[in-house]
């Protein structure tokens, strides 16, 4: 497996784990310590990628009118945090 397809794996895990993702379960599911996960591709570093992918859903969530909840269920961003920082998410 090229390091190519590693990084859309990885992605892909990241996707279907959104809301519940850790650098530590990359390690885990991918058999990678941390500095092998973060040199794979020079433009993929994975905690970049993870708060990319739950800004951009939290973003799109709040413009499509769902609720706080939902969104704190789909993006693992607790409620608390999504209602102290909604005005910065619709920027």
């Amino acid at each position: 497996i090229t390091d190519d397809q590693l990084v859309s794996n990885i992605k892909r895990f990241i996707h279907g784990n959104l809301n519940r993702v850790t650098l530590k379960m990359l390690e885990v599911e991918f058999n990678l310590d941390y500095y092998e996960i973060n040199s794979l591709n020079k433009n993929f570093k994975p905690a970049k990628y993870i708060k990319k992918e739950r800004l951009e859903l939290t973003k799109k969530m709040l413009s499509n009118r769902k609720s706080i909840s939902e969104i704190s269920e789909r993006t693992g961003y607790s409620e608390t945090y999504l209602l102290k920082n909604k005005y910065k998410f619709l920027k």
